[in-house]
């Protein structure tokens, strides 16, 4: 997903010989920083992250219909898997795209979900391993990614041996006990509202919509389908299989009747990839002038589209 690159640029007579960086000695805080502070839900980050980038991979060798595969922990395999059916990686792009904080190879589309080169490493949030798996041309590699005693992260390659398996990626995340219940339940709501919804060991009950349009939806009976993270006095704004909540009072378009529907828990947006912008963590709006607009613009449609067909039925 395209990020937003506006910027503004000031002119002086002073001569720029410095740039910003970061020390190597630095590092282990600034991974800390990552891992600690920027998800506030870590279970739902990992299970958001790892899914959106495995849908993103379908995406990419043109199978957007078809569903990854995401496993969750029983007693008897304490991990959270998830699989897609991509082209695979290259030890190279793992070791790329893995082990560097802010690689990422889809900033340039809005045709993919992923842009900001964290979230694959979403998994150092919650536990200090996972394991990274690939399937590609006949042969599997896997890879064990640690983070070490000086909180640094690294990267050794564990498995390399043939196999028939399809190519593709999977992701394994051990998972405590106490937290299995708490994980399948939020990939419960996250998943209600995907179209191609993934090949799971869970029953997961699409949303019922009484309307569905391009633009938006109107959920058939919000209280029970919608999760508490939501909410049921904002409306949802959707975009690259992530739902956000609304925040009327920010957005405070100065309308009576849009900001009705931005504060309705029943709407659903339907958000064109790049068009809102998101904090980096991935779990809310940037509320910027961008985004602010193009959530007027989406909740205008909705009066206009509702309006006529009032009007269509009184007449």
């Amino acid at each position: 997903m395209k990020l937003n690159s506006q910027n503004i640029y000031a002119s002086s007579n002073i001569e720029e010989d410095q740039q910003f960086g970061m020390d190597k000695k630095d590092m282990p805080h600034i991974t800390n920083i990552l891992r600690s502070q920027l998800y506030s839900d870590k279970l739902l980050a990992i299970l958001r992250e790892y899914s959106t980038n495995a849908m993103d991979a379908h995406v990419e060798v043109g199978k957007p219909s078809t569903p990854i595969t995401v496993t969750f922990p029983t007693l008897t395999e304490q991990t959270l898997s998830i699989r897609d059916y991509g082209d695979g990686l290259t030890e190279q792009e793992i070791m790329e795209i893995y082990i560097k904080y802010g690689a990422s190879t889809k900033r340039n589309s809005n045709a993919f979900t992923g842009c900001l080169g964290i979230g694959c490493k979403s998994g150092f949030s919650y536990s200090t391993q996972f394991t990274i798996t690939s399937y590609k041309n006949g042969y599997v590699k896997a890879y064990s990614a640690k983070i070490n005693e000086k909180n640094l992260g690294t990267i050794t390659k564990v498995v390399d041996t043939a196999t028939r398996e399809a190519n593709g990626v999977k992701i394994t995340i051990p998972i405590k006990s106490k937290d299995h219940d708490d994980l399948k339940n939020k990939g419960k709501n996250l998943f209600q509202f995907w179209d191609v919804p993934p090949v799971t060991n869970i029953n997961i009950e699409p949303a019922t919509y009484s309307k569905r349009l391009k633009d938006y939806a109107i959920i058939e009976d919000a209280r029970n389908v919608r999760s508490s993270r939501y909410g049921n006095d904002h409306a949802i704004a959707y975009m690259g299989n992530i739902a956000y909540k609304i925040d009327q009072s920010i957005v405070n378009s100065k309308d009576g009747a849009v900001d009705s529907v931005l504060s309705c828990g029943s709407v659903i947006l339907f958000a064109p990839l790049g068009s809102l912008d998101i904090a980096a963590s991935r779990e809310s709006l940037e509320y910027t002038d961008k985004t602010k607009n193009q959530l007027i613009n989406l909740a205008i449609r909705v009066k206009d589209s509702l309006a006529k067909e009032i009007n269509t039925e009184l007449e």
